[in-house]
């Protein structure tokens, strides 16, 4: 019995070093994952595997740019140029407004020039109705798709001219991140932004989660070309938004939520809480533009309102009660007749079509767009909505229209 109960004294003293061990061993993981963070912050070159690259190459690296930071009040517009097969950062030093910058799309060898601005006014978030509104969503960096929708639904020329007039086109967030061509897309957004404007029309650029990610500095969902950039340009990915890039400066500038005649356009969704409040929607966009400095979501909120604006899951750029259907029909009754809306447009949560929820009163435009790499996805389409007429039709990357 002495025995017997010697070993179980041991075996358990065993299980208790052992269970100590495996707790010091995660501890210590965790750690050093926070130190190196690979994914999140760092874009040390010898980070990659050859396979982790695959994919990188002239087809979507050669020319790339222009990446513009502010050095001591200047501007400098980097690139990314090949020669004799190697690869290199061509910096022009001096900028002024006048000066027109290339933004290159190599995979076809087309091309359309950017002017930088001075500074970014913050928009209204509110707008009078418009005789035709066009939205799409989540492009996450696939210039060639986005590029055909609105050529064919005649936003745009073939040469990158805006041609729909007083026309407003809503971009309804997620234009960054995982494909290889965020560059050019949201170069074409803020050239098309100043040519729509001098001819009546609306460019409203507003921000998902992932624009937001980036802003706070989580890049995890980036491209991995674009850490490959980041180090080429001595940089950290983060700082390809921060307070110190044009990029980042333009977007701190953009909306969330805004409402259109009786529509309402938000990434996620106003979760029913909101219900409760009386703000405007200027308050609310600006609350969570403040944030955007605070380097992350905060594990404690002064109040529900800062909570529901900024916590994950919760905030207008990440709730999916929508699409998941959580949410009442009595719910997304009494939101419309809070916000005077008929119909409330979002994205963020993906269907293979256009889809439309509550008695078509919320509409998620989020779609599985193709690819750019490839043409691997070639058998899909791009949608979006037309809003004409006070009738809401589903249009495509062909041009296609179908009434909801």
């Amino acid at each position: 019995m002495l025995k017997g109960g010697y070993m179980k004294k041991k075996f358990l003293i065993f299980i208790k070093h052992f269970i100590i061990s495996i707790l010091i061993i995660i501890v210590l993981g965790l750690f050093l994952l926070y130190k190196i963070k690979p994914l999140f912050f760092s874009s040390a070159l010898s980070e990659f595997t050859e396979k982790e690259i695959t994919g990188i190459d002239e087809y979507n690296l050669k020319n790339d740019g222009p990446y513009v930071f502010y050095n001591e009040y200047k501007q400098e517009a980097n690139y990314i140029k090949e020669k004799n097969g190697k690869y290199f950062v061509e910096t022009i030093k001096t900028l002024n407004d006048k000066e027109k910058l290339p933004v290159y799309y190599y995979p076809d060898s087309s091309c359309f020039n950017i002017s930088l601005r001075k500074n970014f006014k913050k928009p209204k978030a509110k707008f009078k109705k418009s005789d035709k509104i066009i939205v799409i969503s989540d492009i996450e960096g696939k210039f060639r798709t986005f590029r055909q929708f609105l050529i064919k639904n005649k936003v745009m020329d073939k040469n990158y001219n805006w041609i729909f007039g007083k026309g407003q086109l809503v971009l309804l967030g997620d234009f960054v991140d995982k494909d290889f061509f965020e560059t050019q897309v949201l170069w074409l957004i803020h050239r098309l932004e100043k040519q729509s404007q001098s001819n009546g029309g609306k460019v409203h650029y507003l921000l998902g989660n992932h624009e937001i990610n980036n802003l706070w500095g989580f890049t995890k969902d980036s491209s991995k070309k674009y850490l490959l950039v980041a180090d080429m340009l001595k940089k950290q990915r983060y700082e390809f938004f921060g307070k110190k890039s044009y990029m980042g400066r333009w977007l701190r500038s953009k909306n969330v939520i805004i409402k259109i005649d009786k529509y309402l356009f938000v990434h996620g969704g106003l979760n029913p809480e909101f219900l409760k409040y009386n703000h405007s929607l200027k308050k609310y966009n600006d609350i969570i533009r403040k944030s955007f400095d605070l380097k992350g979501m905060k594990l404690k909120y002064k109040n529900n309102l800062e909570k529901n604006l900024l916590s994950y899951k919760n905030s207008p750029f990440w709730y999916r009660g929508y699409a998941n259907e959580k949410v009442t029909q009595n719910e997304i009754d009494e939101l419309c007749n809070k916000f005077k809306v008929k119909k409330i447009i979002i994205g963020h949560t993906p269907n293979k079509h256009v889809k439309t929820y509550y008695n078509k009163k919320v509409i998620d435009i989020d779609v599985l767009h193709p690819e750019d790499e490839n043409s691997r996805a070639y058998f899909k389409t791009s949608e979006g909505i037309l809003i004409e007429d006070k009738e809401v039709y589903m249009i495509n990357m062909h041009g296609e229209k179908t009434k909801l």
